[in-house]
């Protein structure tokens, strides 16, 4: 059966530490549940601790016991902390290890084992205990051992005291030098008390206690509020109400299981030796140097006043930084939520101007189909007037020239409505084409558009409507944006055809390859034959 005993909090580690004897052995594994070494030497652990049972052997858990591993200061898992105990809740820590090494942890138990069996009391020593009625052995148990307790606490004060007085007791032995004149030497001054001792090098002590020690309170009488208390406010409640810092006349110790401090050894007690308070009387003498009782007591009260204040600040900050965690949380939430929105309603727009848009192209690509049907069958039968009306409709629908062939002017009102349409489904493309090819585009159609920009002059204008055929930029630009050029053409861009293209038709593909800018304006059905290339061009490019 394992001896080990796991501990989830500074009180339990400090009662457990209480429950030992004067330089017994003890051993605190800090361990965590994830950890493979911790898994791989426990079973060694629990085995030793079964083995050496006048070892203390302690865990403490990451997961269930932070505090305690935090207050050991532990920098890795698996880590063993070896030492003694030294008197009331602390314990004289010899070493550490981190790592699961088999035979350094055997070398530490069976050093702890020599230390505790050499400090071991001896059971033989005392007045021995008597069994109880009919030889029942529970009837005067518990009195006969808190009766021990308190002889060994007074046994402990005496001593105390002993060796307090016992450099007075020299001084006052030792011979006086001869006086060097007739009158006789003053008398010395009686020497200070003695200010607490420090605690031995290496000494640990639990942070409950040397939160008492700096508060100005002795050591041992940090143990025995703590003892009492059983936690940090406990043992301020506790000395509040006894602020010479000894118990109540009658008042029972501690149990030795109940917490550090107090354990009838003579460890923790607060035997009020200058290391606890001290009421003997005179005031000032006790844990806090130079204090009477009363200011001792109010002293006491203000540190309970200042935690709890402390205590509530500290809550009051911690609701607030949740509330504005909560809020932060909530305006996130909203703001997202309203991008959704915003972005779904964005789409949805789109797709309505995207159906708009195809159902007007359908309905202009079924009417243009219409009239150059008719204007087919007018050119079969030879009704020349009937040819160039339908040629005129052609070019109102596409958005062609009225006048250009006869005056090579360009008339901005005739093709409104077919550049704006076009414009408006290139736009549709300008995030997939670019931006720059689209500006290109409509500073181009723009300037064919307004023969204002020309002014005066037919040369003046027409340069609006000429760029150099071996511009990289502009070659590059306008063949991204699908119908591109065979919409500048339409829009009155100059350009000349090879027989090939005429051949072909001007096709979309014919139109970009055979596209030059310059020469003289097109005549309606050069003009009429690139606004179904550019519609052809886009089509595919939307369909895609």
């Amino acid at each position: 059966m394992s001896a080990v005993r796991e501990v989830t909090s500074m009180q339990e580690l400090e009662a457990a530490v209480g429950s030992c004897h004067d330089g017994q052995g003890l051993i605190i594994c800090c361990s965590a549940s994830w950890c493979g070494p911790c898994k791989a030497i426990k079973p060694e652990f629990e085995a030793l601790s079964a083995r050496h049972p006048d070892v203390l052997c302690l865990r403490a858990m990451d997961d269930t016991g932070p505090d305690v591993v935090a207050a050991m200061k532990i920098r890795g898992f698996p880590t063993f902390i070896a030492g003694t105990k030294s008197g009331g809740a602390t314990f004289t820590e010899t070493h550490r290890f981190s790592g699961a090494d088999r035979s350094k942890l055997e070398s530490t138990f069976a050093s702890l084992a020599a230390a505790s069996a050499a400090s071991a009391p001896d059971p033989f020593s005392g007045a021995g205990r008597s069994l109880g009625a009919l030889g029942g052995g529970g009837g005067g148990a518990k009195a006969d051992m808190k009766a021990a307790r308190l002889a060994a606490m007074e046994r402990r004060r005496a001593a105390d005291a002993a060796a307090r007085e016992a450099p007075a007791a020299a001084a006052a032995a030792a011979p006086a030098p001869a006086p060097a004149a007739p009158a006789p030497a003053p008398a010395a001054p009686a020497p200070a008390p003695a200010a607490p001792a420090p605690p031995a090098g290496g000494e640990r002590l639990f942070p409950n206690v040397q939160a008492l020690v700096d508060m100005g309170f002795g050591v041992e009488a940090a143990s025995l509020a703590i003892g009492y208390g059983g936690s940090l406010e406990g043992a301020l409640d506790w000395l509040e109400a006894r602020p010479d810092g000894k118990p109540l006349p009658g008042e029972a110790a501690p149990d030795a299981g109940d917490g550090a401090g107090g354990d009838g050894d003579g460890n923790g007690d607060g035997d009020g030796d200058g290391d606890g308070y001290e009421d003997d009387g005179a005031e000032g003498g006790g844990g806090a140097s130079g204090l009477s009782l009363a200011e001792r007591k109010a002293r006491v009260q203000r540190l309970i006043a200042e935690k709890k204040a402390a205590k509530a600040a500290e809550e009051k900050e911690a609701a607030k930084a949740r509330e504005l965690a909560r809020r932060e949380a909530g305006q996130r939430a909203a703001e997202a939520e309203a991008a959704r929105a915003a972005a779904a309603k964005e789409v949805e727009r789109r797709e309505r101007q995207r159906d708009a848009q195809a159902a007007a192209k359908r309905k202009l690509i079924a009417r243009l189909q219409v009239v150059q049907d008719q204007l087919e069958r007018a050119k079969a039968s030879g009704h020349a007037d009937k040819v160039a009306e339908l040629e005129a409709k052609i070019a109102a629908l596409q958005g062609g020239h009225e006048h250009h062939a006869a005056s090579g002017k360009f008339d901005p009102a005739a093709w409104q409505a077919r550049l704006e349409r076009a414009m408006g489904v290139l736009s549709k493309l300008d995030g997939e084409r670019g931006r720059t090819a689209m500006a290109t585009v409509k500073a181009l159609v723009s300037n064919a558009m307004d023969p204002a920009k020309g002014g005066a002059g037919e040369e003046a204008g027409a340069k609006f409507r000429r760029v150099k055929a071996d511009k990289p930029a502009l070659r590059s630009r306008v063949t991204d944006v699908p119908g591109g050029r065979p919409l500048l053409m339409a829009a009155g861009w100059a350009a000349e055809f090879s027989a090939e293209a005429e051949a072909a038709g001007v096709s979309g593909a014919a139109a970009v390859d055979a596209f030059v800018f310059g020469g003289a304006p097109l005549t309606a059905e050069q003009a009429a034959r690139l606004g179904r290339a550019a519609i052809e061009a886009i089509d595919a490019a939307l369909a895609k």
